[in-house]
């Protein structure tokens, strides 16, 4: 017999479809933690960045006006804000204001001498869910700031603004999502794979019990009295309101549940239970019924009440 076309499409989508939900969970988590890790990383490396800054341009300046020369014209900060760019993707700018805000050195030359643009702390972005994290990082371009002041002889002198953009951002996540999204493309293909042969295991496993019990019942109709043999398991479902009068023999195990009744002899070579849930489920040696099947069965005539079930 062979399953409706419906049955086992549905077993094969419904493997398959939990194969594709599972996967796009994956990636749900794996894009979560992949912002959260670019947010947390970029908002760490530029404080130390900017600690780093802030401590160098200290010990250089001098009190006194002569700081912003000094400042401007030191090569290790001007090395530093140069290795800086290259190492960090995420880093946009890096600058040093006096107390007025005006850039006294700055990534950017064309800004040197003025006022310092004011920008969101990256505080923020950091603190945010990681919903608005990702809508952020996702959407219309943004620069956050780190701010870290200096000190000169213990007296303010300014700050250091570290810029970082959503844009670099997004090209680092998508960078690191990249190689995500293959490995669960390649999982979600093996997952398919394994999910349709499943199916179809589980759709022949129905197939030979749906057999073996829509020939039993047949049997049950048609002969009141009969000798049954089966070639491998044989199961009388649950709520079958089930009755036989005959002699079965099973090569494989016999399970029958309630409410049953089995009137003649069970032969089983492999395990038997019987299931009774609140209700009967019994096996009735009946010697008479026993008796009348041999002698039916070496009758000349008699052909009918013979079953081989595969």
């Amino acid at each position: 017999m062979k399953l409706p076309f419906s049955i086992r499409a549905s077993l094969s989508l419904s493997m398959v479809g939990l194969a594709v939900l599972v996967a796009v969970l994956a990636i749900g988590v794996h894009m979560a933690l992949a912002v959260q890790g670019i947010v947390h990383a970029s908002a760490e490396r530029s404080r130390a960045l900017a600690q780093q800054t802030a401590w160098l341009a200290s010990r250089v300046a001098p009190t006194g006006r002569s700081a912003e020369s000094a400042i401007r014209n030191d090569r290790a900060l001007e090395a530093l804000f140069e290795s800086a760019l290259a190492g960090d993707p995420t880093v946009y700018d890096l600058a040093i204001v006096d107390r007025r805000g005006t850039v006294l050195i700055q990534s950017q030359e064309l800004r040197v001498g003025r006022q310092a643009a004011i920008r969101p702390s990256i505080d923020a972005l950091e603190e945010g869910n990681v919903l608005v994290q990702g809508a952020r990082l996702l959407g219309p371009s943004r620069a956050y700031e780190v701010r870290v002041p200096m000190h000169s002889d213990g007296r303010p002198f300014g700050e250091v603004r570290i810029g970082v953009s959503t844009a670099l951002m997004k090209t680092a996540l998508l960078e690191s999502l990249r190689a995500g999204l293959w490995v669960t493309a390649v999982a979600l293909l093996l997952a398919i794979l394994v999910a349709l042969i499943s199916a179809e295991l589980l759709s022949r496993r129905v197939r030979v019990m749906t057999t073996g019990l829509e020939r039993l019942q047949d049997i049950r109709r048609r002969e009141p009295q009969a000798a049954v043999i089966v070639l491998g398991n044989l199961t009388i479902p649950a709520n079958s309101s089930s009755t036989f009068n005959g002699v079965i023999y099973v090569t494989g195990n016999y399970t029958q549940s309630a409410p049953s009744l089995v009137s003649g002899a069970v032969i089983v070579l492999g395990t038997v239970r019987l299931i009774g849930a609140g209700d009967f489920s019994e096996i009735d040696w009946d010697s008479s019924i026993v008796q009348q099947i041999r002698s039916q069965l070496g009758g000349y005539r008699f052909t009918r009440s013979e079953y081989i079930v595969p």
